[in-house]
């Protein structure tokens, strides 16, 4: 289960990026993947579409408070770290595997067998976070946080295809990648980049040049994810999501158009069953 943070659908690529996407989903077509054609994500924040994701379930209850009232962000930290997905896995025998995106819940998912790419540095604490970020030593932090945050993406990009080898046992992995999502510290090919501040690389869905080529990056890690699975000898089921689309001119405080609307909802949805031969 690969989770792409922010990765837009086909249609909005192309309306609101003016990038045409069918390279990549012909290279997944080719492969055998089954594509959603205008799929939707279920809530337009990650805290709400991740907690709905690994609890099977639909979030309403809270979901609609977060952002208003912020103790409720607790509710589905604790759903996402203890999640109804990896129980089941657990319970049939899988080795669980998180590999950790440095946010939120997906830093160390508790009832998982293991947690890799996590560094448990200062910088995963929040409050040193917001000090060093609103304080004069930002400029600090943006490349401390910088080089941790692409390293934990590498770290998961090589690791992912290898971890069913180490087991005997099935493995059920799963992996959130703050990507195509801002900060924009990736070129179209993996170039170091660095945002001028933190504050305005983690939240700037309006710059379509960096976005777009943390989109091309995505494609080249997951193609490269993909056909590495593929070539094993294990058998996998690979399911490729995002949690959200994007947030382009998008204002919360505003009524929004239903076009904006659409363009933070429609997602991306690949997913690939080995054949029935192959199945054991």
């Amino acid at each position: 289960l690969i989770i792409l943070d922010g990765y837009a659908g086909k249609e909005i690529l192309e309306k609101v990026y003016g990038y045409d996407n069918s390279k990549f989903l012909k290279f997944l077509d080719d492969k055998g993947f089954f594509i959603q054609e205008n799929g939707f994500s279920n809530y337009s924040t990650t805290m709400s579409s991740l907690s709905s994701i690994t609890n099977m379930e639909y979030v309403n209850y809270f979901s609609e408070q977060i952002g208003i009232d912020k103790q409720h962000e607790s509710i589905p930290l604790k759903k996402i770290s203890n999640s109804k997905v990896v129980d089941f896995f657990n319970s049939m025998g899988y080795v669980t595997v998180n590999y950790d995106s440095g946010e939120g819940a997906f830093r160390n998912i508790n009832n998982a067998d293991l947690n890799f790419c996590g560094k448990n540095t200062f910088l995963d604490s929040q409050l040193i976070a917001l000090l060093l970020r609103t304080s004069m030593l930002n400029i600090f932090y943006v490349g401390l946080f910088e080089d941790d945050h692409r390293e934990r993406i590498l770290c998961a990009v090589e690791g992912i295809p290898q971890i069913s080898k180490q087991f005997e046992e099935p493995t059920f992995v799963m992996s959130h990648m703050r990507l195509p999502h801002p900060p924009y510290i990736f070129g179209p090919n993996g170039e170091h980049v660095s945002p001028e501040s933190l504050e305005s690389g983690l939240s700037n869905w309006d710059d379509l040049d960096a976005y777009l080529n943390q989109v091309k990056f995505s494609n080249k890690i997951v193609s490269e994810i993909v056909e590495k699975i593929l070539d094993s000898e294990t058998p996998s089921v690979i399911i490729i999501l995002s949690d959200h689309g994007t947030g382009y001119k998008l204002n919360y405080q505003n009524d929004s158009s239903l076009f904006e609307m659409n363009q933070r909802l429609q997602n991306i949805n690949f997913i690939y069953f080995p054949e029935e031969d192959n199945v054991p």
